[in-house]
């Protein structure tokens, strides 16, 4: 993809009460940035995930 320079993943387990996340950037930068949204997962919905959703990074599943 044109200026795309790849991504860095970090991963975290933070236990807290539900919340919508928003992110510091604006809709319009998400969109430059091809983030078209943000979504909650259980984890055994990523284990068992065979859709089109790709998870990132790869090994998540293995978490």
């Amino acid at each position: 993809m044109a200026g795309y320079d790849g991504v860095v993943n970090d991963c975290f387990l933070v236990r807290t009460a539900g919340f919508n996340p928003r992110g510091a950037l604006y809709d319009g930068h998400l969109a430059a940035e091809n983030s078209t949204g943000l979504e909650w997962w259980h984890p055994q919905e990523v284990a068992c995930h065979d859709g089109p959703a790709l998870f990132s990074p790869a090994t998540l599943r293995l978490l």
